[in-house]
């Protein structure tokens, strides 16, 4: 214990918390563990200057410029996905089926995230008119193997009574239904081969 304040040589404060209304903590260095403190700060600092490039004065604004340039690339790349999600989606408008007075297209649309598949399906729905059906079903990312289904219905079945949600659990329902069966197959062709 310190029998005076001058015992306590260099003091640094890291950090200030209120607990309470009224009372704060206070966490703090003094002596050895102060210059340790500042030791392993100093040695953070030049590894982020070597990785950055950049003298110690300049890292903060170093650091902004590179989230600026990060925020750019990636509203480039949001825009490159979605011309690429328009390219796809575009060249689907060839399979498209009339059932009478409805256009309907079922496609496997991969690679695409959820926002981008469902902004496809509704630009194909605008593109068919408002008595098409859109459907698609894909995996977004081949290494994730998540199955994502989007249904978009024009106005004039909308008002007909179908109701793209109600659809979407039947067709969710039978690809389970079908992975189901696809399990049990296998696991049973592996306990023949076993035998």
């Amino acid at each position: 214990m310190f029998k005076r304040t001058s015992e306590l040589g260099c003091f640094k404060i890291i950090s200030e918390v209120g607990i309470s209304s009224g009372i704060r903590r206070i966490e703090a260095l003094s002596g050895q563990s102060v210059l340790n403190f500042l030791s392993e700060r100093s040695l953070l600092v030049n590894q982020l200057s070597e990785l950055l490039k950049s003298n110690p004065k300049q890292l903060f604004e170093r650091v902004n410029i590179l989230q600026s340039e990060l925020i750019i690339k990636n509203k480039e790349i949001k825009k490159i996905k979605e011309e690429l999600a328009s390219y796809k989606y575009s060249s689907l408008l060839n399979s498209v089926e009339k059932f009478g007075q409805c256009s309907i297209l079922v496609s496997e649309l991969n690679d695409l995230e959820g926002n981008l598949m469902q902004t496809s399906a509704l630009n194909l729905t605008s593109k068919l008119g408002d008595n098409s059906v859109v459907i698609l079903g894909g995996v977004p990312d081949k290494s994730n193997k998540k199955l994502l289904f989007v249904i978009s219905l024009g106005s004039i079945l909308v008002s007909n009574g179908l109701h793209a949600g109600k659809l979407i659990n039947k067709i969710a329902g039978y690809a389970l239904e079908e992975e189901e069966a696809k399990q049990i197959l296998l696991r049973q062709e592996q306990i023949i081969l076993r035998s």
